[in-house]
Protein backbone atom coordinates (compact mmCIF):
# COMPACT_ATOMS: atom_id res chain seq x y z
CA UNK A 1 0.00 0.00 0.00
CA UNK A 2 3.01 2.38 0.34
CA UNK A 3 4.23 1.96 -3.13
CA UNK A 4 1.33 2.05 -4.91
CA UNK A 5 -0.30 5.38 -4.94
CA UNK A 6 -1.91 5.82 -8.29
CA UNK A 7 -3.39 3.84 -10.73
CA UNK A 8 -4.90 3.77 -14.45
CA UNK A 9 -7.59 1.81 -15.81
CA UNK A 10 -7.54 1.95 -19.77
CA UNK A 11 -10.19 -1.18 -19.50
CA UNK A 12 -13.05 1.48 -21.01
CA UNK A 13 -15.31 0.31 -18.43
CA UNK A 14 -16.72 2.72 -16.18
CA UNK A 15 -18.69 0.30 -13.69
CA UNK A 16 -14.64 -0.80 -12.90
CA UNK A 17 -13.29 2.48 -12.59
CA UNK A 18 -15.84 3.43 -10.54
CA UNK A 19 -15.55 0.17 -8.42
CA UNK A 20 -11.82 1.09 -7.45
CA UNK A 21 -12.19 4.92 -6.96
CA UNK A 22 -15.46 3.61 -4.49
CA UNK A 23 -13.39 0.60 -3.18
CA UNK A 24 -9.73 1.27 -3.07
CA UNK A 25 -9.54 4.87 -0.58
CA UNK A 26 -6.35 6.54 -0.75
CA UNK A 27 -5.47 5.53 -4.30
CA UNK A 28 -5.12 8.00 -7.05
CA UNK A 29 -7.58 6.61 -9.81
CA UNK A 30 -7.01 7.92 -13.55
CA UNK A 31 -9.08 6.78 -16.20
CA UNK A 32 -7.04 5.50 -19.40
CA UNK A 33 -9.74 7.93 -21.53
CA UNK A 34 -10.97 11.78 -21.47
CA UNK A 35 -14.66 10.15 -22.13
CA UNK A 36 -15.49 9.35 -18.68
CA UNK A 37 -13.39 12.08 -17.03
CA UNK A 38 -15.89 14.31 -15.37
CA UNK A 39 -17.30 11.03 -13.93
CA UNK A 40 -14.26 10.28 -12.66
CA UNK A 41 -13.72 13.67 -11.02
CA UNK A 42 -17.13 13.47 -9.76
CA UNK A 43 -16.70 9.81 -7.71
CA UNK A 44 -13.51 11.77 -6.42
CA UNK A 45 -11.14 9.97 -9.01
CA UNK A 46 -7.75 11.89 -9.85
CA UNK A 47 -8.29 12.53 -13.55
CA UNK A 48 -7.08 10.67 -16.76
CA UNK A 49 -3.96 9.81 -18.19
CA UNK A 50 -4.92 9.75 -22.45
CA UNK A 51 -3.02 9.85 -25.38
CA UNK A 52 -5.33 11.86 -26.98
CA UNK A 53 -4.46 14.50 -24.19
CA UNK A 54 -1.69 15.70 -26.51
CA UNK A 55 -4.47 17.31 -29.08
CA UNK A 56 -7.00 18.28 -26.69
CA UNK A 57 -5.39 19.82 -23.25
CA UNK A 58 -7.40 22.65 -23.34
CA UNK A 59 -10.67 20.75 -23.10
CA UNK A 60 -9.64 18.34 -20.35
CA UNK A 61 -7.82 21.64 -18.60
CA UNK A 62 -11.38 23.12 -18.82
CA UNK A 63 -13.08 19.96 -17.70
CA UNK A 64 -10.75 19.76 -14.62
CA UNK A 65 -11.01 23.69 -13.68
CA UNK A 66 -14.73 23.65 -14.12
CA UNK A 67 -15.02 20.95 -12.04
CA UNK A 68 -12.66 22.46 -9.15
CA UNK A 69 -14.72 25.70 -9.71
CA UNK A 70 -18.08 23.83 -9.12
CA UNK A 71 -19.08 25.34 -13.06
CA UNK A 72 -21.03 22.02 -13.93
CA UNK A 73 -22.34 23.69 -17.41
CA UNK A 74 -18.67 24.90 -18.34
CA UNK A 75 -18.18 21.11 -17.41
CA UNK A 76 -20.02 19.49 -19.34
CA UNK A 77 -19.57 21.50 -22.43
CA UNK A 78 -15.72 20.79 -22.03
CA UNK A 79 -16.54 17.32 -21.54
CA UNK A 80 -18.67 17.04 -24.81
CA UNK A 81 -15.79 18.27 -26.96
CA UNK A 82 -13.34 16.22 -25.38
CA UNK A 83 -15.57 13.28 -26.18
CA UNK A 84 -16.45 14.22 -29.89
CA UNK A 85 -12.42 14.57 -30.27
CA UNK A 86 -11.47 11.59 -28.90
CA UNK A 87 -14.15 9.47 -30.90
CA UNK A 88 -12.66 11.01 -34.08
CA UNK A 89 -9.56 10.17 -33.47
CA UNK A 90 -10.96 6.51 -32.50
CA UNK A 91 -12.07 6.98 -36.42
CA UNK A 92 -8.63 6.63 -37.94
CA UNK A 93 -6.82 3.91 -36.91
CA UNK A 94 -4.30 3.34 -35.67
CA UNK A 95 -5.33 5.72 -33.23
CA UNK A 96 -0.86 6.83 -32.41
CA UNK A 97 -0.16 7.72 -35.34
CA UNK A 98 -3.92 9.91 -35.72
CA UNK A 99 -2.46 11.65 -32.80
CA UNK A 100 0.54 12.04 -33.87
CA UNK A 101 -0.73 13.51 -37.29
CA UNK A 102 -2.97 16.11 -34.89
CA UNK A 103 -0.26 17.24 -32.78
CA UNK A 104 2.64 17.53 -36.05
CA UNK A 105 -0.85 20.26 -37.60
CA UNK A 106 -1.40 21.81 -34.17
CA UNK A 107 1.96 22.46 -33.78
CA UNK A 108 3.67 22.92 -37.06
CA UNK A 109 6.35 20.18 -36.45
CA UNK A 110 6.70 17.35 -38.97
CA UNK A 111 8.76 15.47 -36.69
CA UNK A 112 5.47 14.24 -34.88
CA UNK A 113 4.99 12.46 -38.31
CA UNK A 114 8.28 9.91 -37.39
CA UNK A 115 6.18 6.63 -36.84
CA UNK A 116 7.96 3.30 -36.03
CA UNK A 117 7.15 0.20 -37.11
CA UNK A 118 4.90 -1.92 -36.76
CA UNK A 119 2.94 0.99 -36.70
CA UNK A 120 2.04 3.23 -40.02
CA UNK A 121 1.18 6.91 -40.81
CA UNK A 122 -2.70 7.62 -41.84
CA UNK A 123 -2.59 8.64 -45.34
CA UNK A 124 -2.55 12.49 -46.31
CA UNK A 125 -6.20 12.60 -47.27
CA UNK A 126 -7.39 11.20 -43.50
CA UNK A 127 -4.98 13.30 -41.94
CA UNK A 128 -6.75 16.48 -43.94
CA UNK A 129 -10.22 15.08 -42.91
CA UNK A 130 -9.29 14.18 -39.14
CA UNK A 131 -8.22 18.12 -38.64
CA UNK A 132 -11.69 19.37 -40.53
CA UNK A 133 -13.17 17.42 -37.95
CA UNK A 134 -11.44 18.12 -34.76
CA UNK A 135 -13.05 20.72 -32.51
CA UNK A 136 -9.77 22.81 -31.70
Amino acid sequence: PNNIVGYKDSGGDWENTKDIIDNCEGLHVYSGSEIPLSDVLKHGGAGCISATANTQAKFIKAIIEAWYSGDDQAMQVAQEHATVNRMILQDYPPMAAAVKSSVASISGNDIWLNIRPPLVSIPEESASQLMGSLKL
